[in-house]
């Protein structure tokens, strides 16, 4: 019946509309489809907008026409489509800021027919094409200088704060489909899918689909979104009176679930935009996820976030890409644009008039729908210890839901998180209730999980299984270890882990805590393993898994659970807390991605007799056996049976190991805890001194380079010449970095590789150098170059694969904001796009801060210059051929050809670098075999190199100084002179050294560049470069000039 009756007025309003399209003109706009539930009834009245047809004025604040209306106006009801049950409606019209719009406002009726219920209006707005614009698509639309090609998709993540919000954020969809030719993926517009596959399939569905193409996903963050992502972190769960009014409920919770974890990876960074409406929102409403990337302000930077939806830089070599249109000045010029304003006008007005609107829409509820779609909840007591460092320790729940009876499982759970806290760690008992994984239970957790009768044993495999039907149960070891891994806990105490079962060579019966321990990198504190089963075998097996084992205390006796003996050892032993936190340290250092097993003995006092509980187990494990007692179900059952035959005393023993085990365990944590926060501080103070981690930061390329040197002079192309082959890493930034880490410094470097060979190959060679900035992203190649030089040197050609280099986009950069933003030094090289360039350059001239550019060649030495970027530039290094690039694209006159001789090319050299040194600080031209040009500030009969702390007239002028005699038996490499000569150079002006000193240092980098084999000589220290402290023949004097 409910078919029939959407069908029946589905058809009525269409043949309605297409009459009423007849009458009138107006724009179209797609509207919402309805899903109506059976026995309800429908009736329907409709509002039409208009202008008046003397009025050609824009907006109704510029009318000057006499009695024309600055208010919407209603005129009598006609042509309402009929229907059951028709109120008192009418049809009317408003006037819109005398725009060409009108919108025709149908509000439906819709009465059950139970009769204590209440009859509910819904009003939604519908647009009729305009017969003469029709036909125009969005992309026609856009200006000649730039055309959408391709039409994007974007999924819309938000939260229902307010009715006022939602329809800011429908307005937003209507724009961006209207305007910007944007295919809108909404809830509220998807109604029908929606109620077929249910919220967390359509999110999940949407976001493989956009994650599988070019297309985006936006999160719109405001005070609901900030709250909901607290809530899942800990905090007091929220839910909106919009959430219970909506058919979909709360879908913002689940979308965070699903997009956050995908969201965190750098491969995922481009796959996101994160923004904000800052009329009614502000930035503190992002949630700290977000924090590391950029968050547009809309509608301010509506124009860069369209962009980044088009998988387009607004800045291309040439060129900047613009859009007529979607400015903050411009965008409610048009019917979409104008509806969107009115309606974040409106919100802020009901902002100011209501401060506390937002705890108005909440409601008190202890069981939402944001609490059901969490599958991971982190107890507040957890997050705040993991946030500021402190030690946490991970706790199994099977010994509460299957290990003892109750109540003594509550009372040991209990006690057993009072022994943590007392030793200065905080406990994370894990369990599943209701299908949501804890990490962190409070009391009532506890003692619900204690009383439950049907919790089920939820190990790695049944995970899934219970989240999907909303169980309950105690996370064994695999499942635990899972769940600490992913809050970022490292140490897991429980009471013994499970193992090989007794007959496993024929049964294969093994537990899955053994391949977790393979697997996860957790440090888990046992003690040892249970009795019942195979313990040499099991050791065997965690052999083969690559997990390391240990003692804990003086000997390798590796521990049967009531046993302190089991009559095999360990293959290593720890002393005392100290040394089991430094090799917890060593293992999750070297990534290994495997766990260690700590062993640690009952202690004497409490293990009860060896022979009595030995025998106890012989007599469980046989009953067991002829009882048909297989799988999960042996070891709570012989555990009993043992606990019944001694009377008692194995479980005195469980329980003695279990506090014994949490007190040690505790005790590693803390110790743990002390020594990372000793080496983050030790290591600080080694590598920088008094520098902070920020204080250089290096954004450019990084390469495999294949260097080919022919034995001849000249190359024959078309065959085989004679040669050497040999493979270095190069890369301009990574050069740089590379320089700057060899000469004392440690440069925070930001790139990006592919997950490949090339890529491990060239990360292990730079692990001397801070490459924690180097995203690796998967389905891309890291780049590789390949150079032919000449037997003197001299570069023949050159092949590359850069295409990686255009990730390291803003959207990834930003995320080190805090770092750039308190560097002393940023260097960018010309390999990263103009977007990139840009962001760096706002950053700088928003805190002061000086970048070195490197061109890197001829073509991308443009790119800072395609804007005003350049000017918040403070260092350059380019050849000649770059300079002239520069200055070509600020459209100063330039040579045709590059003169050759020394006295012409210091000449036009100076000539090049007057111009940019009206903003520029300095320019440091490097003229291969004849030498380098510095130019810039006079002082003191030379150039100043020192940061400028200020911009003044300044009298300029310039200092060559000639190159070192390198010969071509000596030259290996020409690929990182350069490089090394910056490297080299920005460590003596962050040194403070003199003008001399400084290009002496870069020309004795370069110098030992091109006799190595590498881009940067692995011989390249401090000492090498100084010129106080190496022995050169005489330096030739620099000869100085003055710039007009």
């Amino acid at each position: 019946m409910k078919c029939i009756i959407v069908l029946i007025y589905s058809i009525v309003l269409k043949a309605f509309l297409h009459v009423l399209w007849s009458f009138t003109r107006v724009i179209h706009v797609p509207f919402f489809c309805f899903c109506l539930t059976a026995g309800l009834t429908v009736s329907s009245s409709i509002r039409i907008l208009d202008k008046r047809q003397d009025c050609n004025q824009l907006g109704l604040k510029n009318c000057q026409i006499k009695n024309c209306p600055g208010e919407r106006i209603a005129k009598p009801r006609q042509h309402a489509p009929n229907g059951p049950e028709v109120g008192p409606h009418h049809l009317g019209v408003w006037m819109d800021e005398h725009g060409p719009v009108s919108v025709v406002n149908v509000s439906w009726t819709i009465k059950s027919d139970e009769p204590e219920d209440e009859p509910e209006s819904l009003r939604m707005n519908i647009t009729i094409p305009d017969p003469v614009n029709s036909s125009l698509s969005a992309a026609k639309q856009q200006p000649e200088g730039f055309q959408v090609r391709e039409r994007r998709r974007l999924l819309v993540i938000y939260s229902l704060d307010h009715p006022l919000y939602k329809n800011i954020v429908l307005k937003l969809s209507a724009f961006l489909a209207t305007k910007c030719g944007t295919e809108v993926f909404l809830d509220l517009l998807d109604s029908t899918r929606l109620g077929v596959l249910g919220s967390v399939q359509w999110l999940d569905w949407h976001r493989e689909q956009i994650e599988s193409s070019k297309d985006k996903i936006l999160i719109l963050c405001s005070r609901g979104v900030k709250a909901k992502w607290k809530a899942m972190c800990g905090d007091k769960q929220v839910f909106l009176r919009e959430d219970a009014r909506s058919p979909m409920g709360d879908m913002l919770s689940p979308a965070l679930s699903l997009m956050v974890p995908h969201f965190i990876r750098s491969a995922s960074f481009e796959k996101y935009i994160v923004a904000y409406f800052d009329d009614v929102c502000s930035e503190d409403d992002v949630p700290s996820p977000f924090n590391i990337t950029l968050r547009y302000k809309l509608m301010k930077q509506f124009e860069e976030l369209f962009f980044r939806i088009l998988n387009t830089e607004k800045h291309e070599p040439g060129k900047v890409n613009h859009i007529d249109g979607l400015s903050e000045e411009k965008y409610h010029q048009c019917a979409s644009g104008r509806a969107l304003r009115d309606a974040i006008e409106a919100f802020h007005a009901y902002q100011l008039e209501h401060p506390q609107w937002f705890e108005e829409e909440l409601l008190e509820s202890s069981k939402t729908s944001s609490e059901i779609y969490s599958l991971f909840r982190v107890h507040s007591s957890v997050s705040e210890a993991l946030a500021e460092n402190k030690p946490v320790i991970a706790l199994e729940s099977t010994i509460i839901t299957h290990g003892m009876p109750y109540p003594h499982n509550l009372s040991t759970a209990k006690e057993v998180e009072d022994i943590v806290r007392s030793e200065g760690a905080t406990p994370a008992t894990v369990g599943v209730i209701d299908g949501v994984v804890h990490v962190g239970l409070s009391s009532e957790e506890l003692d619900h999980l204690a009383r439950c009768k049907s919790s089920m044993k939820v190990s790695r495999r049944d995970l899934p299984y219970v989240v999907s039907k909303g169980l309950s149960g105690g996370t064994t070891v695999s499942a635990t270890m899972i769940a600490a891994h992913r809050a970022g806990i490292p140490v897991f105490v429980t009471g013994g882990i499970g193992g090989v079962h007794r007959d496993g060579e024929n049964s294969l019966d093994i537990s899955a805590d053994l391949t977790e321990l393979g697997r996860t990198p957790i440090a888990v504190v046992s003690a040892g393993v249970k009795s019942i089963l195979d313990i040499g075998r099991t050791l065997e097996y965690l052999e083969t898994q690559g997990v390391c084992v240990a003692t804990y205390g003086a000997s390798k006796n590796f521990p049967a659970f009531f046993s302190p003996q089991s009559g095999f050892t360990s293959p290593f032993h720890v002393f005392n807390p100290e040394e089991a936190a430094k090799l917890i340290a060593s293992t999750l250092s070297l990534g290994l991605q495997s766990g260690i097993l700590l062993a640690v003995p009952i202690p004497e006092e409490h293990a009860a007799a060896g022979q009595l509980i030995e025998e106890a187990v012989q007599a469980a494990v046989t009953e067991a056996s002829v009882k048909g007692i297989t799988g999960r179900d042996v070891t709570p059952f012989i555990l009993q049976k043992v606990n019944e035959l001694t009377e008692g005393k194995s479980l005195q023993a469980n329980i003695a190991l279990i506090h014994n085990n949490a007190k040690v365990g505790s005790q590693i944590a803390c110790a743990l805890s002390r020594q990372m926060s000793e080496r983050k501080c030790r290591g600080n103070t080694n590598r920088h001194g008094k520098h902070s981690d920020s204080d250089i930061v290096v954004i450019g390329g990084i390469n495999v380079d294949f260097i080919a040197k022919g034995k001849a002079e000249t190359l024959i192309f078309g065959q085989t010449n004679p040669g050497s082959v040999c493979q270095s890493f190069g890369g301009v930034g990574r050069n740089i970095a590379d320089s700057l880490s060899r000469l004392g410094r440690s440069p925070l470097f930001i790139s990006a590789t592919g997950a490949d060979s090339h890529s491990e190959a060239v990360l292990h060679y730079c692990k001397h150098m801070n490459t924690s900035g180097v995203a690796r992203l998967e389905e891309q190649s890291t780049a590789t170059y390949c150079a032919v030089i000449t037997a003197s040197g001299e570069l023949s050609l050159g092949l590359g694969d850069m295409d990686i280099h255009q990730q390291i986009t803003a959207h990834y950069v930003s995320q080190f904001e805090k770092q750039l933003s308190s560097a002393t030094l940023v260097c960018l090289d010309g390999n990263i796009p103009v977007s990139t360039i840009d962001y760096v350059c706002s950053i700088a001239k928003k805190h002061n801060i000086n970048v070195w550019y490197e061109p890197t060649d001829s073509d991308k030495a443009c790119k800072p210059f395609l804007s005003d970027a350049w000017k918040s530039l403070s260092y350059s290094s380019p050849n000649l051929a770059e300079l002239r690039t520069m200055n070509k694209t600020l459209g100063f006159p330039t040579p045709e050809v590059l003169p050759s001789s020394v006295e012409e090319v210091l000449s036009v050299a100076v000539a090049l670098s007057r111009p940019l040194l009206e903003h520029l600080h300095c320019l440091v031209v490097t003229l291969g075999e004849s030498g380098v040009l510095v130019c810039g500030e006079h002082e003191a009969g030379s150039v100043n190199l020192q940061p400028r702390k200020q911009k003044k007239k300044r009298k300029l002028c310039a200092v060559h100084y000639p190159a070192l005699t390198v010969t071509a038996d000596e030259t290996m490499n020409v690929s990182g002179a350069g490089d090394s000569l910056a490297g080299a150079l920005m460590a003596g002006i962050l040194q403070q050294r003199d003008t001399d000193s400084c290009v002496r240092m870069g020309l004795l980098a370069a110098r030992l560049s091109l006799a190595s084999p590498h881009p940067i000589a692995p011989t390249l220290t401090f000492d090498s470069v100084d010129p106080n402290k190496v022995k050169t023949q005489e330096w030739p004097k620099p000869s100085f000039m003055w710039i007009d």
